[in-house]
């Protein structure tokens, strides 16, 4: 199943489409490539097939009644990028797990309502557009931590990308610009102001759009973006960051809503 997870992210991630289609014959391919040693029969197939579905992994799914068609087939989309850091069976419980309705006698606290309602109250995708570079060695695990607290905060409706994930032909100076203006939020990482990043914050301010700045250091920000709230976080500590990544997303869903 573990590997079946990786696949689905792996193959996402490489593909040309916004959706990836899978057959049983594509999925026993993949899983063949990671571990060769693997049996994979039909039975199983199917096992892993329900399993997906069940979890959320896939985006869609369809199980065609006619001989001539395979046995079931799937899709997958930028939603299963919230399984970038499974790596064991834990992890994979932890972010499939579905959270318990909340029980108004218990006191559950007002954020975690506000944050419920911010999410069933939209039924389209939240887009998140990510502002960053990509260079420095840190920007991955950065990203990774970003986007754990944007699925955290919308569920399965947060679509997180950023400019080095866009996989179209063409100017990419304007399908950056494209994205900015589809994005429902913006989170940009500040952090040694980044000339390209700069132009990207500059361009989004001036469409009023919804942008949650987060900084290493944000004393060394220039003065016109100083006066603006930041999320100042250390590398030592991502989960902090993705948590408070996950407040300032549920907040501005919530002003969505």
């Amino acid at each position: 199943m573990l590997n079946a997870v990786r696949w689905c992210v792996s193959a996402e991630r490489d593909a040309t489409t916004d959706e990836l289609h899978v057959t049983p014959q594509v999925l026993a391919q993949g899983l063949r490539e990671i571990d060769p040693q693997q049996s994979l029969n039909t039975a199983a197939l199917d096992r892993v097939f329900s399993i997906l579905v069940s979890e959320g992994v896939t985006s869609s799914s369809s199980r065609p009644s006619t001989a001539s068609s395979p046995r079931w087939t799937f899709n997958v989309d930028s939603q299963v990028r919230r399984f970038r850091q499974v790596r064991t069976v834990d992890e994979l419980a932890r972010a499939t797990a579905r959270p318990a309705a909340p029980n108004l006698f218990l006191g559950v606290p007002p954020t975690q309502l506000r944050i419920g309602s911010a999410i069933s109250g939209s039924l389209s995708k939240t887009r998140v557009f990510v502002l960053m570079p990509f260079g420095p060695a840190w920007s991955g695990k950065v990203y990774e931590a970003i986007t754990q607290g944007c699925f955290e905060a919308a569920g399965s409706a947060a679509v997180v990308e950023r400019a080095d994930e866009i996989t179209e032909t063409g100017s990419i100076t304007q399908q950056i610009q494209d994205r900015i203006r589809q994005a429902d939020i913006l989170i940009a990482d500040l952090t040694a102001t980044n000339g390209n990043v700069m132009y990207e914050l500059g361009y989004a301010d001036a469409l009023g759009k919804t942008v949650i700045p987060v900084n290493q250091d944000v004393a060394a920000s220039p003065f016109d973006v100083s006066v603006h709230r930041q999320i100042p976080y250390v590398l030592h500590d991502l989960p902090a960051l993705s948590q408070d990544v996950k407040a300032f997303v549920a907040t501005a869903l919530e002003r969505r809503a």
